[in-house]
């Protein structure tokens, strides 16, 4: 029983590092669009 919950525990937490890792690169990625468009 107390595997299962922190096995679902770890789970979400992979989940949610993987979706702010996710809106970093997106983040990151727009921002470089947006100065190239500004340069040219």
């Amino acid at each position: 029983m107390l595997y299962n919950i922190s096995l679902h525990l770890h789970g979400i937490f992979l989940a949610s590092a993987l979706a702010v890792a996710t809106v970093f690169v997106l983040i990151s990625i727009v921002k470089e669009k947006h100065d190239e468009r500004k340069r040219a």
